[in-house]
C-alpha cells in the first residue's frame, strides 16, 4: 500500500525540492507516485496574484509558478527558465527577454507569451501593490511586446541587477509569471480561488490557515515531479515541526525511501 510520511521544512525548502522533482532527461521519467507532505511555519498572506503576495509565501508558491530565469544549484549562475535568453542593453537601461516557446499554463489555459510577462510586471508596479519588488519595477518606463516571445523593458535609469529580481532560486522570488487572459477572464476573485501557473505542480486545494495541495504535471516541459501530490501544512510552532521530523523524517513514494536529514537544511 502506498505510504505517506512527513517531510518537515526547517529552512529554505528550495534546497529540498530536488528530492521531489526529477528533471527531464533522455530516458522517460517514471510516473509520479505517492504524496510529499511539507510542514512550514507560514503561508504568508495566502494571496495568489502578483500585486497581492508579499514574499513570505514564496516557499509555497514556487511549485505552481515559474520565473523568467533561475540559478544553477551548483554554480549559482543565472540560467534560463521561461526566458531562453536575455540581453542587457544601453548600460542596463534596457532589458530584452526572449521567451521559451510552448510553455503552457495549466488546465489548457494557453501558451505563455510576452503579453503575460508584461501583464505580470505591470501588476507588480501598479499603485498600492503589496509585492516586495515594487521598488525594482516602479522605474520601468515602458514595456514593448516585440513579438509573442520577445519583451523589451526600458527603465528610467540603469538597473544592472534586474535579472536577480526575475529569478527563481533559494531566495524569495515574487515575480512569478501569470496568465493575462485567465485573470482577465476569471477575474481576480476567480483567479485567487483557483490559481493557474506554468510550474511542475498544478493547484488542487487551498484551505486558508491549514493546507495547500498541488498535483504533479506529468508532461511538464522542464521537470516531472517524483510525487503525485505535494501537500503543504501550516505548522507555526517550531517545536511541533521538530516533533514531526523526529517522528519520521522520511519520504515514501511506494517503491523507494529517501531519508531527509536535518543536515540537508541549514538552521531552523
Amino acid at each position: 500500500m502506498m505510504q505517506r510520511r512527513w517531510f518537515v521544512v526547517l529552512t529554505f525548502i528550495a534546497l529540498a525540492f530536488p528530492l521531489a522533482v526529477v528533471c527531464l532527461a533522455a530516458t522517460p521519467a517514471p510516473r509520479p507516485e505517492g504524496t510529499l507532505t511539507v510542514a512550514v511555519a507560514t503561508f504568508g498572506n495566502e494571496r495568489w496574484l502578483p500585486h497581492l503576495y508579499v514574499g513570505a509565501e514564496d516557499v509555497v508558491l514556487k511549485p505552481l509558478w515559474e520565473n523568467l530565469l533561475s540559478r544553477d544549484p551548483k554554480t549559482g549562475e543565472l540560467i534560463p527558465m521561461l526566458a531562453e535568453r536575455w540581453e542587457v542593453l544601453d548600460g542596463g537601461r534596457t532589458w530584452r527577454f526572449h521567451l521559451r516557446k510552448g510553455a503552457p499554463f495549466h488546465s489548457g489555459r494557453g501558451e505563455l507569451t510576452a503579453e503575460d510577462v508584461k501583464f505580470t510586471f505591470t501588476s507588480i508596479a501598479k499603485e498600492g501593490t503589496a509585492n516586495a519588488l515594487l521598488p525594482w519595477f516602479r522605474p520601468i518606463k515602458s514595456m514593448e511586446v516585440e513579438d509573442p516571445y520577445t519583451l523589451t523593458i526600458r527603465f528610467e535609469r540603469p538597473v544592472v541587477n534586474f535579472a536577480n529580481k526575475v529569478t527563481q532560486g533559494l531566495f524569495p522570488a515574487v515575480a512569478f509569471i501569470h496568465s493575462k487572459k485567465y485573470i482577465e477572464t476569471a477575474g481576480e476573485e476567480g483567479a485567487e480561488r483557483h490559481p493557474v501557473g506554468t510550474g511542475p505542480w498544478k493547484f488542487v486545494e487551498h484551505i486558508r490557515g491549514d493546507r495547500i495541495v498541488y498535483e504533479a504535471v506529468e508532461s511538464h516541459w522542464r521537470a516531472v515531479p517524483h510525487f503525485k501530490r505535494l501537500v503543504f501544512l501550516k505548522v507555526p510552532e517550531a517545536s511541533t515541526r521538530m516533533a514531526m521530523l523526529r517522528a519520521g523524517g522520511k519520504v515514501y513514494d511506494g517503491n523507494t525511501t529517501a531519508s531527509i536529514s536535518g543536515g540537508t537544511l541549514n538552521g531552523a
